[in-house]
């Protein structure tokens, strides 16, 4: 396996978690039984109330953008954690609940030890990643996310990625991206919960 291949599989890897948090939070918006179609709204309703008004929260904020003219735009889906000071998507936390978590930076596939015992976060020298993420499958078919600190950089000669229940050599490290440990993991209760609830 060429380390390029391994950069695939890592870009895929965070884009899995950014396409579950963003089905998550059009599933938990869109759930208005009263509108018209799958995703709410029609000639009547156009716009779902569940997507019109969104309603901060002592601890989440509604994200909008706003223009010179005074237009005014919600970003569906992304919620700002006024607590940890960052963006943050509803998805599985590794707890088997909903959380609004960070989104991915990095997500967890490489390893700087022939055991495949040392994950390592990788990003882009001087842009360490806040986090990293670890997707696991669970018996329910969700996946759950677990979310990790981000350690000291680090500087392996070669990578490992774990397949098959086997731990393969991909090659050596590439020059032009940054390595880091993995420190420990941050429990899904530090983030906000949600539950679904429907319109009656």
């Amino acid at each position: 396996m060429r380390i390029s291949d391994i950069y695939k599989m890592l870009a895929g890897g965070c884009m899995i978690y950014v396409a579950l948090a963003a089905c998550n939070g059009a599933d938990h918006a869109g759930t208005n039984p009263g509108s018209k179609g799958e995703g709410g709204g029609g000639l009547v309703d156009p716009v779902p109330t569940a997507k019109a008004d969104p309603v901060s929260g002592s601890r989440l904020k509604a994200k909008f953008r706003t223009s010179d003219d005074g237009s005014k735009e919600y970003l569906s889906g992304v919620w700002y954690d006024s607590e940890r000071q960052e963006d943050c998507v509803f998805a599985t936390a590794a707890d088997g609940k909903d959380h609004c978590l960070p989104p991915a930076e990095s997500t967890l596939t490489l390893f700087a030890d022939a055991a495949c015992m040392q994950p390592m976060a990788v990003g882009s020298p001087g842009c360490a990643p806040k986090y990293a993420m670890m997707p696991e499958s669970s018996s329910c078919g969700k996946a759950l996310v677990h979310v990790y600190a981000i350690g000291a950089t680090t500087t392996p000669s070669k990578v490992y990625v774990s397949a098959g229940g086997s731990c393969l050599e991909a090659g050596p490290a590439d020059p032009n991206a940054a390595y880091y440990q993995v420190g420990a993991e941050v429990p899904a209760s530090a983030f906000v919960g949600s539950s679904v609830q429907y319109q009656k």
